[in-house]
């Protein structure tokens, strides 16, 4: 029999780190990330990594392992991973997979070998039972507001100062490309306001919502739990 593995899954500000931290004390779990900027240090408000508060509740892997000059691939997320889930495992644990990045996901419960020439990801057999939960609002107008609402408090949260601390030690180009990190580069360049850049973080969320449910909603047997 197959050990089992809890996957969260949905898009940004759906409220996957709350919920993930609910089932982790309910069922003994440890939380693995699966976001993949969330592994990178200092990148903390624009990402909406768990708090140091929340990552004491219970054990975290796989977040702040990386400065956000160094460069990672899906194919090391997925060897790294998979070594946390076993480690996970063998101290009687449940492993509680956690993000919004469907590549990582589907990574991990589609076994996806990298290898296969072309850049065709093939699936081979599965690596553990995956129990896929995915969170969303039934009103896609309300997980719009929920995003726009999100952004605000990372502002007031201090994302400005975040940026620029981390724009002066030098981003890499993966980290760079981040949501909410990106969008300040006119800003800083002087061609664009900071309320101009709040709206386009907010409208690039939103998009990248979509992306997310895209995924996800292609994923084998995902039991959606809506928010609202």
């Amino acid at each position: 029999m197959q050990k089992k593995v809890i996957f969260v899954v949905g898009p940004n500000a759906v409220g996957k780190t709350g919920f993930s931290l609910k089932l982790a004390k309910e069922f003994d779990g440890e939380i693995v990330n699966a976001d993949s900027m969330q592994i990178y240090r200092g990148m903390d408000i624009g990402t909406g990594k768990p708090s140091i508060e929340e990552r004491l509740t219970c054990p975290h892997h796989l977040f702040d392992i990386l400065g956000p000059s160094e460069t990672f691939s899906v194919v090391e997320y997925k060897k790294l991973a998979i070594e946390k889930i076993e480690g996970i495992h063998a101290r009687g644990k449940i492993p509680i997979v956690v993000g919004g990045t469907g590549l990582y996901v589907n990574a991990l419960v589609n076994n996806l070998d990298f290898r296969t020439k072309g850049n065709l990801w093939e699936p081979r057999s599965r690596l553990f039972e995956s129990c896929i939960i995915g969170l969303n609002y039934k009103e896609r107008q309300k997980l719009y507001e929920k995003i726009n609402l999100r952004v605000d408090a990372m502002m007031e949260a201090g994302l400005l100062e975040e940026v620029k601390r981390l724009f002066a030690e030098g981003l890499g180009k993966t980290a760079a490309q981040a949501i909410g990190y990106k969008e300040f580069t006119s800003f800083f360049e002087k061609m664009s306001s900071l309320e101009e850049v709040v709206t386009l973080i907010k409208k690039n969320s939103r998009k990248y919502a979509k992306r997310q449910l895209t995924w996800f909603c292609k994923l084998p047997n995902v039991r959606w739990v809506t928010i609202d």
